[in-house]
């Protein structure tokens, strides 16, 4: 879709076939082809504006609470194996397995 000026188009496989598309048209192209330019209606140009400003590609929220609970976790983990490595490596942290 072309909302102002124009935009020509072509393939890869024949850049010598190319189309011209002018403001307020839109053009079907696939890998080994090119549609013809056809008009569009005013109303439907709003719509795909529209749509384009409330579609979001890649949308980041930050859940804090996963946050807290993998800084909780990790922060369990390092003191327990600093209190293992204090006191001979026997007696606390994580239990040993016997082989």
């Amino acid at each position: 879709m072309v909302l102002s000026g124009t935009v020509e188009v072509m393939t890869r496989e024949d850049t010598g076939q190319f189309v011209v598309v002018r403001a307020d048209q839109k053009i079907t192209v696939t890998p080994d082809a090119l549609g013809q330019p056809h008009a569009l209606a005013p109303d439907e140009i709003w719509q795909r504006m529209r749509w384009r400003e409330d579609f979001q590609l890649y949308e980041t929220v930050v859940d804090w609470r996963k946050v807290v609970a993998g800084a909780a976790i990790v922060a369990l983990v390092a003191v327990a194996i600093l209190f293992g490595k204090g006191r001979g490596g026997h007696g606390s942290g994580f239990p040993r397995h016997s082989r």
